[in-house]
């Protein structure tokens, strides 16, 4: 999707050299210790999350990066991510609170910041992700009720799964040790994405005679809106798993499902 791909051109921009082959895609890893930028200004077009994780990673550049987005991106707020990098030794301007971004040379040592949960948890994930790799411990104080904690959880089992170490305190403390080097890993699988699987999943409930396969995501993934397989399998549809896959059919006629809790998807 186009914010793979802008994600992709800034990763090359800030010198983390990639290479694209069909499905898979090799990328030069830098333990956090970013390579000297092949271009400063860094562009993120329309896409959020993009915007968000690579502006924590700019700030570990030694120099001085812009990130600018389309206009649209230029008016989405980004301030509560910038406060916090900032309570922690970063320097982050802006012009009100949304991008275009000027993120000094001085990188972020580590500390305590505050930030709230009820925003977005790409925030949080972001911060989370260069944490380990700060001088200093990172102690991050989640406020206000925590939204989207299964995307958090995903972050979190990303960190497990190179072998970087935190201290996760129900979710309202969480203190990440810094100066760590991440395990190697050759190969990684990224999940199929549950948010985009739930259109073709309703297509299905939507068709009887036609069953929809997915593949690579199924019902014990942590991702948050995998919910939706359950949701759909209690509107009467079919429910398969093969390996990986799961295969969808729906029924004659759907189910009501009445009050449902979706703040986790």
């Amino acid at each position: 999707c186009t914010d793979t791909d802008y994600m992709v051109n800034c990763l090359n921009d800030l010198g983390i050299a990639t290479i694209q082959e069909k499905d898979q895609i090799t990328i030069h890893g830098c333990n956090g210790k970013l390579p000297k930028p092949k271009n400063n200004n860094l562009y993120t077009h329309n896409a959020g999350t993009t915007t968000r994780f690579i502006t924590a990673l700019s700030t570990l550049a030694n120099t001085a990066i812009t990130i600018n987005g389309d206009k649209r991106m230029n008016q989405r707020p980004i301030r509560p991510l910038t406060d916090a990098l900032n309570q922690i030794g970063a320097a982050i301007t802006s012009t009100g609170d949304c991008p275009p971004l000027q993120i000094s040379a001085k990188p972020p040592t580590g500390g305590q910041l505050t930030i709230p949960g009820n925003i977005s948890s790409q925030y949080i994930s972001a911060i989370l992700l260069i944490a380990p790799f700060l001088k200093e411990t990172t102690t991050i104080i989640i406020t206000d009720k925590l939204c989207s904690k299964p995307y958090l959880d995903i972050t979190l089992k990303l960190l497990d799964q190179f072998g970087l170490k935190y201290h996760n305190h129900d979710y309202k403390i969480i203190t990440i040790p810094g100066q760590q080097q991440s395990k190697i890993i050759r190969e990684y699988t990224v999940e199929s994405d549950a948010s985009s699987a739930s259109y073709p999943a309703a297509y299905a409930a939507l068709h009887p005679n036609t069953p929809v396969r997915l593949k690579n995501i199924n019902k014990s993934s942590i991702q948050g809106d995998i919910a939706f397989i359950d949701y759909l399998e209690k509107m009467g549809c079919k429910i398969e798993t093969i390996n990986k896959d799961t295969i969808i059919t729906g029924p004659k006629k759907l189910k009501t499902l009445g009050t449902i809790d979706m703040n986790e998807t």
